[in-house]
């Protein structure tokens, strides 16, 4: 955290997977808020707000990674369960403000379902309620769309079509995109709190690509469709200058 901050850039520090004892992976328990996880969730952001607690809103704390995680009964065919998500994303908030210095309005990060923008942005789920006022929460969000494109590396043969996915830019693709992200506009206006999308603040001019993946040829399209000035794959609004 202090290197970041030494390069006066922003850190975010959360609760990463760590074997998914948050949703109790591997357990009778799975897919079902305990009570151990509650005291053990709690104790944890007890701990880093303390630890943490005066240093400045260079450090951002997010609730979880993408363990949030939980379904009616423990049974994923039984519909998601958006109660014990909300339950912990508040019990985030109260635990870090109550944490003293800093923490009392530090920017906090609370975590969507699977942090996939279409299973958040529903009315089941809940905005916390911020001791700090407004203004103060972010909504964490990923974006893995298409997975066959995205995050498929093993090839597998689904109703005849081989996967993964090795071109991404259709017409129907780019809609899907448009009509994602229009989704999370309409949320996020509606519940006024900005979202991000983890990891990424976009682009600018100047800056420089460290580019690493398990699929060396998707290193090549990604880089490809950033560098290449030649590239023609799909229309880019604007070509960041590297």
């Amino acid at each position: 955290v202090e290197w970041i901050l030494d390069a006066e850039m922003y850190a975010i520090v959360n609760i990463h997977w760590d074997n998914g004892w948050i949703r109790s992976d591997g357990t009778a328990n799975q897919y079902r808020l305990t009570d151990g996880v509650r005291q053990k969730f709690r104790s944890y952001w007890e701990q880093i707000a303390g630890e943490f607690a005066d240093v400045g809103d260079h450090l951002v704390f997010e609730a979880m990674n993408e363990e949030g995680e939980f379904y009616v009964n423990g049974n994923q065919n039984n519909g998601r369960d958006y109660a014990p998500l909300n339950e912990l994303n508040q019990s985030f908030v109260d635990t870090v403000r109550a944490a003293g210095g800093e923490n009392g309005s530090r920017i906090l990060l609370i975590s969507g379902f699977l942090t996939d923008i279409e299973a958040t942005c529903v009315n089941e789920f809940a905005i916390p309620v911020d001791p700090a006022g407004s203004g103060k929460l972010l909504l964490s969000i990923h974006y893995y769309t298409p997975f066959p494109f995205t995050l498929m590396s093993e090839p597998m043969n689904w109703n005849g079509i081989v996967y993964p996915a090795t071109t991404w830019g259709t017409t129907s693709e780019q809609a899907q995109l448009a009509g994602v992200f229009q989704t999370l506009a309409a949320f996020t206006r509606s519940r006024n709190i900005p979202a991000v999308i983890g990891d990424y603040r976009g682009m600018r001019d100047g800056d420089g690509v460290l580019c690493f993946n398990f699929r060396a040829d998707r290193v090549r399209e990604i880089l490809g469709a950033m560098l290449d000035p030649k590239f023609d794959g799909f229309p880019r609004r604007r070509v960041v200058r590297f």
